[in-house]
């Protein structure tokens, strides 16, 4: 239902699309849909999911210590995407990568923030990786992603960590 909403997206605005021209698209019917999904914005969340858990699933045969080349994977997986990641953006929706990534980088690390300042920390090291992907796709996504990942490199601390590997 996620590839038919984004193929829908490519036509019209998101506002105009209805529940039926998903499900028609998808060739599905509208109980199945609703057995999965409570909005549109559910079907967005759940291509967002799978786009973020399918970097993870790559990146965890890896060695994600550096934080440059845990940044240049993750943009250069994210670039796989560019077309359906500029629809969602241009369709103001990508405020939902946000509660994406919160969700996927605790669940990563449970056990891990419990302090006040290391949860701070975290939150502060997603907001810095969502920004980037927010003014990226306002620019259509057209800088390369080694170039954007080496930029936001250069903006964290010294010594710092990928949160979501370390």
């Amino acid at each position: 239902m996620a590839e038919s909403l984004l193929l829908l997206m490519e036509d019209r605005g998101y506002a105009e699309i209805t529940i039926d021209a998903i499900t028609r698209k998808a060739g599905v019917n509208r109980s199945t849909y609703y057995r999965n999904f409570s909005s549109k914005e559910d079907v967005i969340q759940f291509f967002l999911t799978e786009v973020m858990q399918s970097f993870v699933e790559n990146c965890e045969d890896t060695e994600m210590n550096s934080l440059p080349s845990y940044l240049d994977s993750l943009f250069r997986h994210f670039y796989q995407y560019r077309a359906q990641l500029v629809l969602i953006y241009q369709n103001a929706l990508f405020y939902l990568a946000l509660e994406v990534f919160n969700k996927t980088f605790e669940s990563r690390q449970p056990d891990r923030f419990h302090s006040k300042r290391e949860r701070y920390d975290l939150y502060y090291h997603i907001g810095g990786i969502y920004n980037f992907f927010v003014l990226w796709l306002s620019r259509g996504m057209a800088d390369p992603p080694g170039e954007v990942a080496e930029i936001a490199a250069a903006m964290f601390p010294p010594g710092a960590k990928p949160k979501l590997f370390s």
